[in-house]
């Protein structure tokens, strides 16, 4: 939820969300399955939240709230304090990370290569990083950046929250075509 507030800290904040749940595998708490499907949980729950048009409402006045905060506690605009700041993890190696707790390194159990099917609602997820698409252009995002098919826990033409990668959807440098499609 922090991530889709505040997205300009998205890959830090995902990365040490990943963490934390990395460290309950490292701890003997959880294992990585346990942990892929929290993760899946806790991603649908959010996109139920911006999906509500009421708590969407709440959700970008607490992100306002928290950039302010951080504002004044920088004492400067978010971006410059971003800018000085070092980050928890380089871009390149949080996303990689981040792509890498998404499956764990697991065989694929199934196909590889089916289309991904985009839950419904998941592109509201990108409203606060991506504000200038259409919806139908934010799910075309979420497609691209998707993890390829046959992992476990990937349900296959269900919807699939498994092979979705929140980190690169919100970090994406997007292209709207001629067409209106997006690359």
């Amino acid at each position: 939820a922090l991530a889709t507030m505040v997205p300009e800290l998205s890959l830090g904040i995902l990365a040490r969300a990943s963490e934390a749940g990395h460290n309950r595998i490292v701890m003997g708490a959880h294992y990585p399955l346990d942990v892929i499907s929290g993760r899946m949980m806790g991603t649908k729950i959010v996109q139920e939240r911006w999906s509500d048009d009421e708590f969407a409402a709440l959700m970008l006045e607490a992100g306002a709230e928290l950039r302010a905060v951080l504002e004044a506690g920088c004492g400067d605009t978010l971006e410059a304090c971003i800018a000085a700041d070092t980050p928890y993890l380089p871009e390149d190696e949080a996303l990689d990370t981040i792509t890498y707790r998404l499956g764990y390194g697991f065989p694929q159990v199934g196909e590889p290569g089916a289309p991904v099917t985009v839950p419904s609602g998941a592109e509201s997820l990108l409203i606060t990083s991506h504000p200038e698409l259409t919806p139908e252009q934010r799910r075309q995002v979420l497609a691209l950046t998707s993890v390829e098919s046959g992992h476990p826990l990937d349900v296959g033409e269900q919807e699939s929250w498994q092979r979705m990668n929140l980190a690169a959807a919100m970090n994406a440098d997007v292209v709207v075509n001629a067409d209106g499609s997006v690359s």
